[in-house]
């Protein structure tokens, strides 16, 4: 398990906040490890998103409750399924106390079929399992709510 770097902070940050403006759909990442945050950052900024990102379940959450009151809310978040201070299945179900109809996708590099399930319970969950494609993560977004609605 990635254990925690002692710079990291649970604190909103200029970096993070810097984004926070009207560009397109807003997508967070959640992941402990910032070579994936970096890595899908950059593809999706690429694509045009609104791109967010946290380390931990603290940082999510405080980035969503700043959202809460934007006219263009938070649409779409993507996040980890195992991460050492968090489970992405917890993070999901904190998360959508304040977004209900947030649509979710689920990554992981260890596929466990009991998480499967448990995601195939939720609505308007995707599971993608790494590594996975620029094409394979973008087919998967444009499934997700705020694209089919």
């Amino acid at each position: 398990m990635p254990h925690r770097d002692s710079s990291e902070t649970d604190h909103l940050t200029p970096s993070m906040t810097d984004s926070l403006t009207n560009r397109s759909m807003r997508i967070l990442i959640a992941d402990d490890d910032r070579d994936v945050l970096g890595a899908l950052k950059l593809l999706l900024t690429a694509s045009g998103y609104e791109v967010l990102t946290a380390q931990n379940r603290s940082q999510a959450l405080k980035i969503i409750r700043f959202l809460a009151g934007e006219s263009q809310p938070l649409r779409l978040m993507i996040t980890e399924v195992k991460m050492w201070n968090m489970n992405g299945l917890e993070l999901t179900r904190s998360v959508r106390k304040l977004i209900p109809d947030l649509s979710v996708i689920f990554m992981t590099g260890s596929p466990d079929e009991h998480i499967r399930r448990e995601i195939g319970k939720l609505e308007n969950c995707w599971y993608v399992e790494k590594p996975f494609t620029s094409s394979t993560l973008s087919k998967v977004i444009h499934e997700t709510k705020p694209f089919t609605q």
